[in-house]
């Protein structure tokens, strides 16, 4: 069936035991804390149920071990802020080789 459509099985890299590893963890998430009471009632609940899990709870306030530790929410926050940092740090260091260097 894949191949009919033009896909290809995802697997993982020859030595990459690890290369899977986060959507395993999401799945195996998945299975035990929404499909833990048996199986939603119909496609729109396992939507709705879905959608509040990942966004409400896997994205904002879940801690990952390949973000250190961290939600997605606060890595991102935290990359952001270290990118601006560093944004700053260098057009200020940019400001002062400029000013030395040109002569008016």
């Amino acid at each position: 069936m894949l191949r009919r459509q033009g896909c290809e099985q995802s697997q993982s890299r020859a030595g990459e035991t690890y290369d899977n590893a986060c959507g395993e963890s999401f799945f195996s998430r998945y299975k035990v804390e929404l499909l833990e009471g048996g199986a939603f009632q119909d496609v729109a609940q396992a939507r709705q149920e879905t959608f509040a899990d990942i966004e409400c709870y896997d994205n904002r306030v879940r801690r990952h071990s390949a973000l250190g530790h961290r939600s997605p929410e606060e890595f991102e926050r935290d990359y952001c802020q270290s990118t601006v940092t560093e944004a700053l740090a260098f057009n200020q260091e940019r400001t002062k080789l400029l000013s030395n260097t040109c002569v008016r």
